[in-house]
């Protein structure tokens, strides 16, 4: 250990949360906090994976116990060394912002996969080694303890250390396969996030919510199957940064339009370049979150942007909503190109004047007088998203 700052058929419904009280959480770092990256050894590839920062916080707040383990061959195959390891560690914990050390131990095994698990010194999943030396350390009981990750071998760590496990999906790997494959003799659940997964070990999150913000990857196969079944998807995006009646009356409208409907949220990157430095107020985790938390909302997704048309290409819509202070003519040149070869039906839905988070954060910066409120009044025309 390197101490450290045709589709399947569908799987069986997941067990019901468990009764005992989770005190730590063994979790894998790539694919499941994180996006997938190959031999990942630059901070600045590091994106966090939808909802992560917030299912932690709430696991932080319900006094559980975090650990991280990764495998990282790269090592062994001389691709990187632990320095680099080391970086993209701590560039993580800076993105999770759950204080300096939100990791009671961190468990870096830079082996090779042809490392002898029975070895003293190698850590490489799925050795039961960390577990072990957790529990002992840290006074736990296996039914204490629950891995979680998106890998087969994250699942069989936790087989061979006796703990609890629950997979997430996050649509690089086919989790299902793998497990089967292993031919384990027992049966673990297996969630589309981590947001998910920390709600059934009995984390109090928002179930809507836990279980409604997605990878892009994972919306794609889920596109393919609301597609088979005839069911017609809604789509649309925006920053949505302070909710209020406009989005919320806009987003109602655009659901009753299909059998699902799907948002794109900004990120924050493309917030700053779309509408200037001051901009997000929330950042896309939390933006996402609260979208998620609305019954009309069937999925959410975060995309780079700022415009959207390689998205719009992978999940084609049926229909395509916007604002209706939009037309055609202004939609963005890229997207409407997306839009008309995917044959998505556009909508406009009617604009609400006077509703728009541009008009409520002039109104918050400016003195509560009558003459402020009549300008912050006059700002009816801001885009609603």
């Amino acid at each position: 250990m390197i101490p450290s700052s045709s589709p399947p058929p569908p799987p069986p419904p997941p067990p019901r949360r468990p009764s005992h009280r989770t005190k730590a959480l063994i979790l894998d770092r790539d694919g499941t906090l994180i996006e997938h990256v190959p031999y990942l050894h630059k901070p600045d590839d590091i994106r966090l994976l939808p909802g992560v920062a917030a299912a932690l916080r709430a696991a932080q707040h319900a006094g559980i116990q975090l650990f991280l383990h990764t495998n990282q061959s790269g090592v062994a195959r001389g691709m990187f060394n632990l320095d680099a390891v080391h970086a993209c560690n701590d560039r993580l914990i800076a993105l999770l912002d759950l204080g300096p050390r939100p990791f009671e131990r961190i468990c870096i095994a830079p082996e090779g996969p042809d490392a002898p698990l029975d070895s003293p010194n190698v850590y490489r999943k799925p050795s039961p080694r960390f577990a072990h030396e957790i529990m002992h350390d840290y006074q736990l009981q296996p039914h204490e303890i629950c891995y979680i990750g998106d890998r087969g071998s994250d699942l069989a760590t936790a087989h061979a250390a006796g703990t609890r496990g629950v997979g997430v999906a996050t649509g690089l790997d086919d989790l299902h396969a793998e497990l089967a494959a292993l031919s384990l003799d027992k049966i673990y659940p297996i969630f589309p996030t981590l947001a998910a997964a920390l709600h059934h070990e009995g984390v109090p999150l928002d179930p809507g919510a836990a279980t409604r913000v997605f990878t892009l990857d994972a919306l794609v196969e889920r596109r393919r199957r609301l597609a088979a079944e005839g069911r017609r998807l809604v789509l649309t995006n925006g920053v949505f940064d302070l909710l209020h009646r406009g989005h919320l009356e806009y987003l109602q409208k655009s659901a009753q339009l299909g059998d699902e409907l799907w948002i794109a949220v900004n990120s924050d990157d493309s917030v700053r370049r779309l509408k200037g430095p001051d901009r997000p107020l929330n950042n896309e985790h939390d933006r996402a979150f609260a979208l998620a938390s609305l019954r009309s909302v069937d999925a959410i997704f975060i995309f780079p942007g700022p415009r959207l048309a390689d998205e719009i290409r992978a999940l084609r819509p049926d229909i395509y909503t916007k604002a209706g202070d939009y037309t055609r003519e202004t939609l963005d040149p890229s997207e409407r190109e997306a839009l008309l070869e995917t044959r998505a039906q556009i909508i406009f839905q009617p604009f609400i004047a006077g509703r728009s988070t541009t008009s409520l954060i002039q109104r918050m910066r400016l003195p509560e007088t009558p003459a402020a409120a009549a300008a912050a009044s006059t700002t009816t025309q801001s885009r609603q998203q």
